[in-house]
């Protein structure tokens, strides 16, 4: 299935907590269920140990005790394998000195603190494709643990269900460095003898693979949903310029020409008319859940081309669903993130985050992939709070409280950034209050974030910081190099 590989690189990726005090989760008595949609979680972690979500209505083996159609899912599931087991421990020695001082240094660059000698550094550990291709692996194999870290980061009883839905699978580089064509050909499944591929056929295959994605993504919602769920986090997707990549790529390979305009816009519109037509149930199986989702690293206008699955969760009359743009600090949009003033919900942090990835490590990434699961730890606070507020309220409160900004106006639906200490506020006030008046008595008790404050200071306890900075919603394009070597 040709677009898997699209899927494999969409994980999506801030944290200074100011105003907010411990008390508001220590005398909880609701423990927040968060489901992490990604590439896995390291529960070895020290910090994600104590945050498994533990699933006591199943036993470990090959019977389905529970009825959810995943027999042994006791902490989890990976899709990619049809395991009970959701993280793959054997890419961990990876994680070598190496990778990690170019992570560290590419850091610096993306924070604007690199000097000369440091950019000539890394510049020569890029010119080892092998290397790079090595660290755009970690980049996505470490995605799901770091995006657990920031969703559960500060609440102590939050408890992690993993659902490893993109495959992580090291492939090195090629020795030969010539690609090779294709015969233009595809084996019949109904035939031993190859057939040649016409352009119905791809338009099928297109078809296909975007009612495949729909079906699969229902299937782990109806989970979510057995489960209930509080809240879950998406730091995937199929953006626009991807599928475009792709369905070029594999029409040159097929039939040894580029395609017409034409030949471009039916192609495409088999596979997005396909989403936008069949993906209007997605979310309303699992009414009871919050949804929070990345808007992609495109730099695109989600109002004008969606991505996947964020086209589903605009439906009308759903309301279970948050998409989130990545801010620098607050101060701008971060200059890699998607927007739109109809599709697209807040801003929050997501410039060089720092949060926990495999082999007791800790990393800073950057993308929507980061400033979504901001988004889901408020929430998760704000249900920790209140345990009767609704996806719906949650929403609305995070919506209401954010803080306004003049440079996403007309850029987001809230034109403002998440405002996690207001939010949870006014989570506490509707305990006695109705939503509109808590929204309006935060908004008066809780001021706004500095804009040199990102919100993010996540684990500032930690010493042994791995700095880590990419954007991995197209791992191709993970670590902007060019850009790089021409400064």
């Amino acid at each position: 299935m040709f677009l898997k590989k699209i899927k494999q690189g969409k994980p999506t990726h801030n944290f200074k907590i100011i105003f907010l005090t411990s008390q508001f989760i220590l005398g909880s008595v609701h423990a927040a269920s968060i489901g992490i949609m990604d590439t896995g979680t390291d529960f070895s972690h020290k910090e994600l140990n104590p945050k498994v979500y533990i699933n006591t209505k199943e036993k470990s083996g090959t019977v389905d005790v529970d009825g959810d159609g995943l027999p042994g899912n006791v902490m989890g599931w990976d899709y990619t394998k049809k395991s009970p087991i959701p993280f793959d421990p054997q890419y961990i020695n990876m994680l070598t000195p190496k990778i990690k001082q170019f992570f560290a240094l590419y850091a610096k660059y993306e924070l604007g603190q690199m000097t000369e000698t440091e950019k000539n550094e890394i510049k020569k550990l890029t010119q080892d494709p092998e290397f790079l291709n090595q660290a755009n692996f970690i980049g996505s194999y470490a995605h799901g643990t770091h995006v657990s870290g920031i969703a559960t980061e500060g609440i102590v009883q939050a408890k992690i269900m993993s659902l490893k839905i993109l495959p992580t699978v090291y492939k090195p580089v090629p020795k030969e460095s010539v690609v090779k064509k294709s015969n233009s050909q595809f084996k019949n499944k109904n035939s031993s003898t190859l057939t040649p591929l016409t352009m119905e056929d791809l338009v099928k295959g297109l078809q296909d693979e975007a009612n495949n994605s729909i079906k699969e993504l229902m299937a782990i919602h109806k989970l979510i949903n057995f489960h209930k769920l509080d809240v879950v986090n998406q730091s995937f997707g199929t953006p626009f310029g991807a599928v475009v990549q792709s369905v070029y790529g594999i029409f040159v390979s097929q039939f040894d020409r580029k395609p017409t305009n034409d030949e471009m816009k039916v192609l495409l519109s088999a596979y997005y008319g396909t989403l936008q037509k069949n993906s209007a149930p997605l979310y309303g199986v699992a009414p009871k859940t919050l949804f929070v989702l990345a808007a992609g690293n495109d730099k695109f206008n989600n109002d004008q081309v969606p991505a996947f699955p964020g086209m589903a969760a605009k439906i009308v009359g759903i309301n279970n669903t948050i998409i989130v743009a990545a801010t620098f600090k607050n101060k701008k949009l971060a200059d890699f993130s998607n927007f739109g003033a109809k599709m697209v919900d807040v801003g929050a942090p997501g410039v060089a985050i720092k949060g926990t990835s495999p082999a007791q490590s800790y990393l800073q990434f950057s993308g929507t992939s980061q400033a979504a699961p901001y988004v889901t730890n408020t929430a998760a606070r704000m249900k920790n709070t209140n345990s009767n507020l609704t996806p719906f309220e949650l929403k609305k409160i995070i919506l209401e409280t954010v803080d306004v900004k003049d440079w996403l106006k007309g850029v987001v639906k809230s034109s403002g950034v998440v405002n996690r200490a207001r939010a949870v506020k006014a989570a506490e006030l509707s305990l006695k209050y109705s939503i509109t008046q808590s929204i309006s008595e935060a908004r008066k008790m809780v001021a706004d974030i500095p804009e040199e404050d990102d919100q993010h200071g996540f684990f500032d306890s930690v010493t042994d910081l791995d700095g880590f900075v990419f954007n991995p919603i197209m791992p191709s394009m993970n670590i902007n190099v060019d850009r790089l070597i021409k400064e």
